[in-house]
Parts: C-alpha cells; structure tokens; sequence
C-alpha cells in the first residue's frame, strides 16, 4: 500500500513535540517493516500531496494534523476522493470541545454536568452560575479546540474565578467556553484505538509521570478504587465512534461506587506511556482501515 503521514505542527503539541514525533514515527517504521510505501511530511506541507484533479496517489493517510488549512486539504481528500483519514479530518473539524461534550451527552456517554456559554454576550461580572445546573467548583475550557497552553483549561473553585477565566478566554478571541463541574474521585488516564484490543490506563498522579499543564493536582493523590476496565474500554470505544477519533485518549474520574465519568476525550495524544504497543494497535488499525476501502 502507499501511505502518507502527517506530522502534527509544533503549536498543536504543547510540552510534548518529541514526544508526538515519537508515536508519528513508530508508526511510519511499523508500516515501513511491513512492506508497506510510507511518504511523511509536515501538516504545513501536505498542499502538494494531496490537492489536485486527480486522486492522491496514496491508499490510506494517517495524521496528527490540527492545523485549520491542513484539516480543509485533507477533508477534501476524505470526501473527494474517498481515501481514509485517520483519525479524519471532518471529524476533527466537527468536533470543537463544546460539540463534542454535547454528541457524547446526547450518546449516553457518562460525563459530568456541564454548560456551553458564549464568551462575547457575558457581560463582564454578569455571569449567574444559578442559573447552570452545574455547581463549583467547576472547569473553564475553551470550546472551540483542544488546549493549546495551560490556560485554556483552568480550575474555577468560585464565581470570581469563573468570571478572570472566561474573559480571559475571550481576550484571546476564543467566543465558547464549556463549563464543567469538577468531579471528586480517581483521576485515571486511558489510551486506547478502536476496534483493538489494545487499551492502557494509569494514575496520572502516581509514578512521576508525564504532566502536560500540572492540572491532575486538583484531584489529589489516587485512592484506587475498583472499577471495570473492560467497561470503560467499552464506553471510551463508543466515544471514539461517534466522534470519529479511532486512535484516541482521554480521561476518567473513577468515583468511590465504581462509576465513572469521562472528562476528556481527544484525538491522537502521545501515548508516552505506553508508545510500542499503542503504535503497533494502531498500525493494525491503518491497514484496517485501507482494506475496508478496497
């Protein structure tokens, strides 16, 4: 088969450019050893490869591209073309943090009480948290991606802090920010590719991991409480469905019952943790994919 990768740009990988370019490249290297033709660039480059008349010369494109130009080049290739995108660009496209929060609501996924509210018609200090079914403390995430830099997610114990977020979100042009009540339990980090086996977890506060913005603090340290781990692969998978994020990540709070609620889902993290066996799951799941095209 040919195939291409997309590199995700240095601005979509906060404190983790090498480790994103490590997953990129044990991938390449897994398809490479399997014979298969792999062309790779940057997402700031893909305009030659895959815009023209005529198809691309390319059977399936794997891509960690977030960048706006590069997702509208490869949309265009996924729905022209019909070559497949993984994880696809249309999805990443449709999938701010604000609709996805409402598709995974509106799919049963279990999540924490949350609202969508519009930056640039809160009128400064006029922000009524009682009106919102959700109660502090909370979180204050940008709506419109994924976190770019640490303060695009922020912790909100109060009302004043609620109201120094969400203008600070729209100083920086952002116009939705999703409101989430903070949930009280394990904090428990999953990695995961649809339609495998594979599936990691881990306590993100235990072992010296890997921080991106030092946020898991707010949860405090892991009382491990029991939870199904089959269940949450199950919920994580029907999440990475209806979002179209196959090769997917995110986070859970294990509650003391057992339950869980998912507070993060995103497309195509470093996997740091876990870097071979996520890259061979998800060779396999490439393949997968090209030959349902065939």
């Amino acid at each position: 088969m040919k195939i291409l990768g997309i590199q995700r740009d240095v601005r979509f990988s906060p404190n983790s450019v090498e480790r994103d370019r490590a997953i990129f490249m044990l991938v390449l290297n897994g398809l490479r050893e399997r014979g298969h033709e792999v062309a790779c660039c940057s997402e700031e480059h893909i305009g030659v490869l895959v815009t023209g008349p005529s198809a691309p010369p390319f059977d399936v494109i794997y891509s960690m591209a977030r960048g706006e130009e590069a997702l509208r080049l490869l949309s265009a290739a996924e729905s022209t073309h019909h070559i497949p995108v993984i994880n696809s660009a249309r999805a990443i496209c449709e999938n701010t943090r604000a609709w996805l929060t409402y598709r995974l609501d509106r799919a049963g996924i279990p999540q924490p009480p949350n609202t969508t509210i519009d930056t640039y018609k809160l009128v400064p200090l006029e922000f009524d948290d009682r009106k919102t079914s959700i109660q502090f403390p909370l979180w204050v995430k940008r709506g419109d991606a994924c976190a770019q830099s640490a303060d695009d997610v922020c912790f909100a114990p109060d009302h004043n802090a609620t109201i120094h977020a969400i203008r600070a979100l729209r100083e920086k042009g952002v116009r939705e920010a999703v409101l989430v009540e903070h949930a009280e339990g394990d904090l428990v980090k999953f990695y995961g590719v649809e339609d495998s086996p594979f599936f990691h977890c881990l306590y993100p506060t235990e072992g010296g991991g890997f921080s991106k913005f030092g946020l898991e603090a707010h949860n405090g340290p892991a009382r491990h409480y029991a939870y199904d781990v089959a269940r949450l692969k199950s919920v994580a998978d029907q999440a990475a469905r209806v979002s179209g994020f196959l090769v997917y990540g995110g986070d859970a709070i294990v509650r003391a019952d057992g339950s869980f609620l998912i507070i993060d889902f995103n497309d195509w993290p470093s996997f740091s943790p876990c870097r071979e066996q996520a890259a061979e799951a998800i060779v396999q799941r490439i393949m997968l994919s090209a030959s349902d095209k065939q």
